[in-house]
C-alpha cells in the first residue's frame, strides 16, 4: 500500500489521520511529492499523471488499485482495511450526521467549483489557503510556472497562481465576507452540537466526522483565523475544547508535525510563507474579511 501526499494538504492530512487512527500508517509506504511549494512538481511528472490523470494528491494504492478522492480513501480505509469499523459511530442515526459532516468538510480543488461554500465549509477554508500556495510560488522564476502551464491538466490552476504574483489579485472582499461567514456558521453548528457534554462531533467515540473536520480546524489556527472564529463573542468554547483534545491526539501530533523542511530553498519559502501569513492579518492580503476587534 502506497500514499502519495503533500504535507501541507488538509485532504492528504485527513487520510494520514485515518491511517494512524486504524493502525496502518506504519504499513503504508509514504511518499512524499511536492507540488509546487519548494520548486519541485512532482506531481506533474508522467509517473503520477499514470496514476492520477488529474494531478491531485493523494493517492491511495492499495493492491495496484489507485484510489484518488480523499473522501473516498478515508471511507476506504475504515470499509475495506479496518477490519474492527473503529471509525464509525455505532448507531444510524449518528452514522447519518457522519456522512452529514465528511460531506461538509469536503474540498473541491476545481477553481469554478472552489467559491461553492453552500454545502462545503471546506471549500471556504481552502479559499483563503489557496493565496498563500500562491504566494510560495513567487521564489520560482517564469520558467517553472510555464512548464506548470503546460504540464496540468487544469491549467486554470497554474494561470491563476501566475496572475495572483503578476498582477497582485486578491479575492474579492464580498467573496471573501461570503467564505468567513459559511465558516461561522459551520463552527456554530459544531459548537452547538457539542455542547450537550459529547466528547466528539458524533458522540462519544473518535470517527471519520473528526477526522474529516480535524485538518480544517488545523488550517484556521495556520492561517491565523483560529481566534477571529473560536475566541470572538459569543466565544465558541465546546468547540474550542474538541479542538484542543483533538490535537493532542498522538495520530494528531504525528500527522501534524511529521515535516520539516531539509534544504536551503525549502528552509527559505517555509519562513517566508510563515510570515506572509502573519502578514496578511495585518495589510489584508485575503481580503477585508476580518471584522476590527
Amino acid at each position: 500500500m502506497e500514499l502519495y501526499y503533500f504535507h501541507d494538504s488538509c485532504c492528504c492530512q485527513k487520510v494520514k489521520l485515518a491511517l494512524e487512527e486504524v493502525g496502518l500508517a506504519a504499513a503504508c509506504h509514504h511518499k512524499h511529492l511536492d507540488i509546487g511549494r519548494y520548486g519541485r512538481y512532482d506531481h506533474l511528472k508522467d509517473a503520477h499523471l499514470k496514476r492520477n490523470p488529474m494531478a491531485t494528491v493523494p493517492v491511495l494504492v492499495h493492491k495496484g488499485r489507485p484510489i484518488l478522492d480523499a473522501t473516498s480513501q478515508i471511507r476506504y480505509v475504515e470499509e475495506a482495511l479496518d477490519g474492527n469499523a473503529s471509525l464509525v459511530p455505532p448507531t444510524e442515526h449518528e452514522r447519518a450526521r457522519m456522512e452529514i459532516i465528511i460531506n461538509q468538510c469536503d474540498i473541491d480543488p476545481r477553481p469554478r467549483v472552489l467559491t461553492n461554500f453552500a454545502d462545503s465549509w471546506g471549500n471556504a477554508v481552502q479559499l483563503f489557503s489557496l493565496q498563500n500556495i500562491s504566494f510560495s510560488h513567487r521564489h520560482y522564476g517564469l520558467r517553472k510556472s510555464l512548464y506548470a502551464l503546460v504540464k496540468h491538466p487544469n491549467p486554470m490552476i497554474p494561470m491563476n497562481r501566475i496572475l495572483f504574483n503578476l498582477l497582485h489579485i486578491r479575492i474579492e472582499p464580498s467573496v471573501s465576507r461570503e467564505a468567513l461567514e459559511r465558516i461561522e456558521q459551520a463552527t456554530r453548528e459544531y459548537d452547538a452540537l457539542l455542547a450537550d457534554g459529547r466528547t466528539y462531533l458524533c458522540g462519544q467515540i473518535y470517527t471519520l466526522a473528526d477526522i474529516a473536520c480535524l485538518p480544517l480546524l488545523h488550517r484556521l489556527q495556520d492561517l491565523g483565523i483560529m481566534e477571529h472564529v473560536l475566541l470572538r463573542a459569543p466565544t465558541k468554547r465546546s468547540l474550542l475544547n474538541y479542538w484542543m483534545r483533538l490535537r493532542d491526539r498522538p495520530s494528531s501530533k504525528k500527522v501534524f508535525n511529521e515535516w520539516e523542511p531539509k534544504s536551503k530553498i525549502q528552509k527559505a519559502v517555509h519562513t517566508a510563507v510563515r510570515k506572509h501569513r502573519d502578514l496578511a492579518l495585518t495589510v489584508g492580503v485575503y481580503g477585508a474579511f476580518i471584522p476590527e476587534a
